[in-house]
């Protein structure tokens, strides 16, 4: 109920960039296919992230990759049987006081 963003689910999780100490976002989670959903906007002051899943690197998500305002979907796995994984987002270097909005995830059991 205020004017800032609002780090939490099931709206949104947003990194503000404003913190001195850089924590990662983790979801620990069972499936066999993991969607990220994230938002793409053409502000200067949003910076790219990179994601790793069970500790190896996944992919470097680019909030500005469009350059407009709307989501992006990107798929993370897709594996034939479900088990447990490690889903850890951190801002890429260099990008630590800019800000990334995470909207959701999509999975499959």
């Amino acid at each position: 109920m205020d004017i800032h963003g609002t780090p939490q689910f099931p709206y949104n999780w947003q990194y503000t960039g404003q913190t001195e100490e850089t924590e990662p976002f983790t979801l620990n989670i069972l499936c066999r296919a993991l969607l990220l959903i994230f938002k793409d906007e053409g502000e200067n002051d949003t910076g790219k992230v990179n994601v790793f899943v069970d500790g190896h690197y996944k992919m470097t998500a680019d909030p500005r990759i469009n350059g407009w305002l709307h989501c992006n979907t990107a798929i993370l796995f897709s594996e034939a049987e479900s088990r447990e994984h490690i889903v850890e987002i951190l801002p890429a270097p260099g990008e630590e006081k800019k800000k990334f909005t995470i909207l959701g995830f999509g999975y499959v059991l």
